[in-house]
């Protein structure tokens, strides 16, 4: 089968799992998606969808492939379009989330004066129970395998336990801010003691990384200032990208 094929196929399925069976005609129609008249997504969705997919053009299915990553802000879509798309849509790539991943787990305890999954918290889910005959919660869990029994490292945390590589750019931004709280980063804000948990004017943001041409490491580091979500992305992608 051809990639494309696959492709549409993908997002089929993505449809299907995404949105209920009579919200698919006008989510098809949105997206310029026109199914066979005889078909009834009640029946299948998935067959309902696909019908369409096969009329659009091989250029048409890449490009509405393109656009569902970054309307949808899905970590499972991004994971699941990676081997058609890669990285090509995300504003911070796979090489930038794995540099920073590493200055991470180099800091030993990212999660700063806080208990790790109550900062974990901010983003993900802790409550959870995955099994309910042991009745741990994901956050009990985590805490178990990386600050107690130090089974597991922070890099396997965040690469294979919470997959921050396939985070959502908005979703992934808004981890960064996270670890720009003085209450979390203490080891790399440089702030006045009064201003503790009042004000980040004295922020210091690190950013460990190397350098594509020479395979030099370097850090750089700038002063956060209140800035804004687009400010922080804007900041850290021009210095990533030195």
């Amino acid at each position: 089968m051809r990639k494309v094929d696959e492709l549409r196929n993908v997002i089929a399925n993505q449809f299907a799992c995404e949105y209920k069976a009579y919200e698919l005609e006008g989510v098809c129609n949105a997206y310029g998606i026109e199914p066979d008249a005889g078909l009834e997504p009640m029946h299948s969705k998935r067959l309902y969808v696909l019908s369409g997919l096969n009329k659009l053009p091989d250029d048409d299915i890449w490009k509405l492939a393109r656009r569902i990553v970054k309307e949808f802000e899905n970590a499972e879509m991004i994971k699941t379009m990676e081997p058609y798309l890669a990285d090509t849509e995300l504003v911070f790539s796979f090489v930038t989330r794995r540099r920073i991943v590493d200055f991470l787990d180099s800091l030993s305890d990212m999660e700063g004066q806080m208990k790790l999954d109550d900062f974990l918290s901010f983003i993900w889910n802790m409550t959870d129970i995955p099994d309910i005959f042991i009745g741990t919660t994901v956050g009990e869990e985590i805490m178990s395998a990386v600050k107690y029994d130090k089974t597991m490292s922070y890099k396997e945390l965040l690469t294979n336990r919470l997959e921050v590589k396939y985070l959502p750019d908005e979703t992934f931004i808004k981890f960064l801010e996270c670890l720009v709280k003085p209450v979390i980063m203490r080891q790399v804000l440089d702030y006045y003691s009064e201003h503790f948990k009042i004000t980040m004017k004295y922020s210091l943001i690190f950013v460990y990384s190397t350098c594509p041409r020479c395979d030099t490491h370097r850090e750089t580091s700038f002063i956060a200032n209140g800035l804004s979500c687009d400010e922080l992305k804007a900041k850290l992608l021009e210095i990533l990208s030195r």
